[in-house]
């Protein structure tokens, strides 16, 4: 696991705001619209400069993705852990890429991956503090599953409390593929000593999952970057509609 950036975001929504839901009521897909807004990026090993990304608004997937949309989607399920309502893991970056593509093609609705930005643009929900929820890390477990109360294994979506915009599990329960490229040059200049070696494409990887445990790995903005053929038991996604 590589941790590649620290962001902070002001947006144009106010904590607990009630957003606009949309419902795919054919696959069941239910979605948050969110607001327009700034998120403030910070230099990082991934970003040399300070800048503003300007974020339009979106739909973003109230859950993640589950077992029973994928399996309806795709026709098969490689979880090690079968569940409907847990979030489908084990799957490639290249296999989520090709669940959207399907998806929009049999739906009628354009749907894809988010991108780190608005990833954690919808995570933050308007706020400045490290998690979503405050400043306090011992509230985490009401909010996510992670390595100190899931038992090792992933639970069914949507049983924590949500962010203030109404989205689950954006810190814990799986990790979250986005459709972001990291390409690992800048690390090796910034750090020439490192004896790491990065092969293949490598995507950034948003939240984090049952099996992590260091309160960090919690805040909303943390990343990371998994390499985009390998799968994972951890690694999920959720999707964004236009």
């Amino acid at each position: 696991t590589l941790i590649i950036g620290i962001f902070s975001v002001k947006a144009d929504a106010k904590k607990q705001q009630i957003l606009e839901k949309w419902t795919d009521k054919n696959y069941q897909i239910e979605m948050v619209r969110i607001p327009a807004g700034i998120l403030k990026i910070k230099p990082s090993i991934v970003h040399l400069h300070a800048m503003d990304v300007h974020i339009r608004r979106f739909y973003i997937g109230k859950y993640e993705v589950t077992q029973k949309l994928w399996q309806r989607v795709m026709g098969y399920n490689h979880a090690e852990l079968k569940g409907d309502h847990l979030p489908i893991t084990n799957i490639t970056w290249y296999e989520a890429l090709d669940f959207v593509k399907k998806l929009s093609r049999d739906s009628g609705h354009v749907y894809r991956l988010p991108t780190e930005f608005e990833w954690e643009f919808a995570c933050r929900a308007g706020t400045k503090t490290d998690y979503y929820f405050g400043q306090d890390s011992k509230l985490i477990s009401q909010y996510e599953w992670h390595k100190k109360n899931a038992d090792g294994k992933p639970h069914p979506v949507g049983l924590k409390k949500p962010n203030p915009w109404g989205l689950y599990d954006m810190t814990g329960n799986v990790n979250e593929w986005t459709s972001t490229y990291w390409d690992p040059e800048l690390f090796y200049r910034l750090y020439p000593k490192d004896k790491r070696v990065f092969r293949g494409g490598y995507r950034v990887v948003r939240g984090s999952s049952y099996l992590h445990g260091r309160d960090a790995h919690f805040r909303s903005d943390y990343q990371h970057a998994y390499g985009q053929y390998r799968p994972r038991k951890y690694l999920g996604f959720r999707i964004v509609r236009e």
